[in-house]
Parts: C-alpha cells; structure tokens; sequence
C-alpha cells in the first residue's frame, strides 16, 4: 500500500476516533454540569472552563488536520468523492427508464389455423394487445413480458421481438405485447394465449388457460429499471366494446 495511502486511511480513523471520544467527554460534562449543585460563581466558572475547552478543541483539531501529511489532498478527495456520488446519483434518477404499462388495450384481427384430421382450415380471432410506454430519458433493456396467474409466471409475448424474445424499449416510445386472441370455433368461444414466441403456426401452438373469468397481473421486467406491473381481468367472451381485457373488475 503507498505511503499516501496509509496517510490517509491513518488520519480519516484518528479524526473519527478523536471526535467520537471528544463527544462522548462532552456529553458527560454537560450531564455533570446540569446535575451538579454549585452556587452562581461556580456555575459560571464551569461554564467558561467548558467554552474555552470547546475552543481548545476546535483550534486542536484544525491545527492537527493541518499538519497532516496531504491534509489538503484529503480534502480534496473526500469533497471530489461525494460530489461526484451525488452528481451520478442524480443523473442516474433523472435519466432511468420508467416502464409504464398503459390501461388501453388495441384489438387486431387475424387468421389462425385450426388443424383436424381431414381438413386444415382457419378461424378469424380478434388479437388483444396491451400497450408498454417507455416515459423515462433512457431505453429499458431486455424486457421481458410475463403473465401472472395466481402464483404462476409464464413468459408471454411482444409484437416485435428480438432473437432472445426479449425487446429494447426506447426512451419516450412504446411497445405491444401479444397478450391473447378469442374466437367463436365451432359455436364455442375459444381464448388463446401466446407464449414468449408468439401465438405460432396454428392454434395448437398457442397456451389456455379454460374459459372462465382471469384475474391476472402483467409484469414487466427489464435489465435496468424498475419492474412495472398491472391488474387485468381476461373476460371468457368480448364485451359491448368487442374487448376482453378489462383493468377493472368487472
């Protein structure tokens, strides 16, 4: 270890000692000095013995810091260090993602292939996809979209992904996760979900969960910010507004 080194580790502890032991006689003067029963006279003697100690003190403790190998060094490091913490501390909070997932939802239509054991056909299915805003100044990297179902965590997917089913999500922009799609199949309505890489190549790739009302939560979680989480209800049939995805219980 270099001697400016030792220097300082040295003179930061014997500061710290010295104030700590300062204090503590200090406390115990003033504790006497309240307690004891003196006359006037000698109340006021204490009392400008106790000042003129505290004086001493202070005058002591600057004329040995002064004369401290690399006072001015040490200073200067220790201003330079938290100045720095708090200026990066700051920007840090000021520049961090913030992950926000909205409460819309936008429905897309598309046909899905339903594969039998004579015939391949389609069936129309309305999409449902929920909106992920980015309202901070820098991306959130390696998102991962997930859906919560009682205790159970299953990675679901976004629209656009990269080759790790993950996405970056750029600063003030924003995203859509393929939560789930519903169509009435055979008289009967039919609720699929995606998995992380999507609703697949026909029906049989996607994930259900039965056709009763979902309680459910989505969660966000990203490399570098906070996770961001929200409620929905995932209804058995589309509502009035054709929508089955409510973030209120119905």
């Amino acid at each position: 270890m270099s001697k400016e080194r030792v220097a300082l580790i040295s003179a930061l502890i014997i500061f710290l000692i010295t104030n700590i032991t300062t204090l503590y006689g200090q406390s115990n003067s003033l504790v006497n000095f309240n307690n004891s029963k003196l006359d006037t006279d000698q109340n006021e003697s204490l009392l400008d013995n106790h000042l003129q100690s505290n004086e001493d003190y202070l005058s002591g403790t600057v004329n040995y810091l002064s004369a401290t190998p690399y006072f001015e060094l040490i200073l200067g490091a220790i201003i330079g260090f938290f100045s720095a913490i708090g200026k990066d501390l700051i920007q840090n909070i000021i520049d961090a993602p913030r992950i926000k997932i909205v409460d819309e939802t936008i429905e897309k239509q598309f046909d899905y292939k339903r594969y039998s054991s004579k015939i391949n056909v389609e069936d129309l299915f309305i999409g449902t996809r929920i909106i992920v805003k980015n309202k901070g100044n820098t991306a959130a990297e390696n998102c991962k979209a997930i859906l919560i179902i009682n205790t159970d965590e299953h990675r679901i997917s976004w629209m656009l992904k990269n080759s790790d089913l993950t996405i970056t999500l750029n600063a003030h922009d924003q995203e859509y996760i393929d939560l789930c799609a519903i169509s009435c199949v055979e008289n009967k309505w039919t609720r699929i979900f995606t998995t992380e890489r999507g609703y697949g190549d026909n029906q049989k790739d996607g994930r259900q969960f039965g056709n009763e009302l979902i309680k459910a939560t989505i969660k966000i979680s990203s490399k570098n910010s906070k996770i961001a989480k929200k409620d929905i209800w995932i209804l058995p049939e589309p509502n009035s507004n054709g929508k089955i995805v409510s973030f209120k219980q119905p």
